[in-house]
C-alpha cells in the first residue's frame, strides 16, 4: 500500500480518530445510563405503590383488630355487669347476722363446729354447718333445734351422721325460711 500521509498527519489523524472513538463510546455509555436510570423509574413507583397499600392494609387490619378486642371486652364487661348485679340484688336481701346468731344461740358444749358456709340455690339460701358431735344424743337435739325455729324451713341431717356412737363428724343442712333470705 502507498504511505501517502506523512507522519505527522499519521498522528493527527490518529489522534482526532482516537477523539471521536472516545467522544462514540462516552455518548454511548451516557445513553445507556439514561435508559437504565429511565427503566428504574417504573420500579421505584411500583414499590411506592406497594408501600403505600400495605401501610393502608396494615392501618385497615389494625383498626379491625382494635374494633374486635373492644367488642370482646364489652361483651365480657356487660356479662361481668350481670353477674354482679345478680350478687348485689342478693346481697341487698341476705342479712346473714340473725341467722347466725340462731345458729350460736342452739350450740351447745357437746358440739363443735368445723365450719359454717352460707350458699344460695335454687331452692332458696342454706346454710351447711360442719363439726363434730360428742354423742348422737347431743347431735340429735342439736338437729331438732332447728326443726322447732321459725327461721328455718328444713333440717336435713343425713343418717350416716349417726353411724359412730362418739366423736361423730356431721353435716347439717338447713334451708333458710323464705322471709329470712
Amino acid at each position: 500500500m502507498f504511505n501517502v500521509l506523512d507522519t505527522q498527519s499519521k498522528k493527527s489523524l490518529h489522534e482526532a480518530y482516537t477523539l471521536r472513538r472516545t467522544i462514540v463510546w462516552l455518548w454511548a455509555i451516557t445513553i445507556v445510563g439514561i435508559v437504565f436510570f429511565l427503566s428504574l423509574v417504573p420500579t421505584a413507583y411500583s414499590i411506592y405503590i406497594q408501600k403505600q397499600t400495605q401501610t393502608e392494609e396494615l392501618l385497615s387490619l389494625r383498626a379491625s383488630l382494635v374494633s374486635k378486642n373492644v367488642q370482646f371486652t364489652e361483651s365480657i364487661i356487660s356479662s361481668t355487669n350481670r353477674i354482679l348485679e345478680l350478687f348485689d340484688e342478693h346481697t341487698k336481701s341476705v342479712v346473714v347476722t340473725p341467722v347466725l346468731f340462731t345458729v350460736l344461740e342452739k350450740k351447745t358444749n357437746d358440739i363443735t363446729f368445723k365450719s359454717i358456709q352460707y350458699q344460695y340455690r335454687t331452692e332458696g339460701a342454706v346454710l351447711i354447718i360442719e363439726g363434730v358431735s360428742r354423742n348422737r344424743e347431743a347431735l340429735q337435739l342439736f338437729a331438732k333445734s332447728f326443726e322447732a325455729s321459725p327461721v328455718f324451713a328444713r333440717v336435713q341431717l343425713p343418717i350416716s351422721n349417726f353411724a359412730k356412737n362418739k366423736d361423730i363428724p356431721f353435716t347439717l343442712t338447713l334451708t333458710l325460711a323464705t322471709k329470712y333470705e
